[in-house]
């Protein structure tokens, strides 16, 4: 089940500083307790087209490009902590109080991250998430990702690693619009990432005790449910949600549904 139409509002732009300053591209609808979510590696904010319409009368949805996602600014740092801080100004600036923070796929960690530094995190969300201990796709690429990460960046050889990898990522199911920098970015970040540090942010969320949730779905090709079941365990999740169906991306395959449990934990 999922909305009639997908929601596609206005873009707009906000300025913060990080170890630069970089201008963020997100959207905002909706009315209720705010949420601010993030998208996977690669995304960007359309990857939750689907589910705003249905939280819409309930919640207030702020979707954000990440640094170097969509209409976000390239030029940004791919050290997590950095880009976490990005984000959490830029989500005080735009919602002005307490949020909760959604993840979906790799942006759960990113979503961890936030949630963990910022002051008005009141709750977070996980959807078809990355754990606490690589899953199945991360193992499939695990013993690859350090040299591909590397050549990326080669004056010469770079963007035909990048092309490569795209490939491969369209051919997994990613969207056809994910642009060859899009691709970079990811695999800078990737280098960066380290599951010992979003074991760490889980950790600080559940000793804040930041009411939490968590969905997958018994068929996602990319995560499966026993690593999300582990995170929700670390986290004390409140809410868990396992569909039979609806692959990795149940923010549109199972929007309804997400919906109805999400403004329910949000008080929406």
């Amino acid at each position: 089940m999922q909305p009639a139409q997908p929601s596609d509002p206005p873009v707009q732009t906000i300025r913060v500083q990080a170890q630069r300053a970089i201008d963020l591209a997100y959207v905002d609808e909706g009315r209720g307790p705010a949420l601010l979510a993030i998208h996977g590696l690669p995304g960007t904010h359309r990857d939750f087209r689907w589910l705003a319409p249905a939280l819409r009368e309930r919640v207030r949805l702020v979707r954000i490009d990440q640094p170097g996602f969509g209409r976000s600014s390239v030029d940004a740092s791919d050290h997590w902590p950095t880009v976490a801080d990005a984000i959490a100004r830029a989500a005080d600036a735009i919602i002005g109080g307490p949020f909760a923070v959604l993840g979906h796929s790799f942006g759960a960690p990113m979503a961890s991250a936030v949630a963990a530094r910022c002051e008005h995190a009141r709750a977070i969300v996980w959807l078809a998430p990355v754990g606490v201990r690589p899953h199945r796709l991360y193992r499939r690429v695990q013993p690859v990702l350090p040299a591909v990460a590397a050549a990326a960046t080669w004056p010469v050889l770079g963007p035909a690693v990048v092309r490569l990898w795209r490939r491969a990522l369209l051919a997994s199911g990613f969207p056809s619009s994910t642009r060859p920098p899009e691709v970079a970015r990811t695999l800078a970040l990737l280098r960066r990432f380290a599951f010992a540090d979003h074991r760490a942010h889980v950790e600080a969320i559940r000793t804040r005790g930041l009411p939490a949730m968590v969905a997958w779905s018994q068929d996602d090709p990319f995560v499966e449910p026993a690593v999300v079941q582990e995170l929700g365990d670390a986290a004390a999740a409140r809410v868990r949600l396992g569909f039979a169906h609806g692959g990795h991306n149940v923010q549109k395959t199972m929007a309804l549904e997400l919906a109805d449990a999400i403004a329910g934990l949000l008080g929406g």
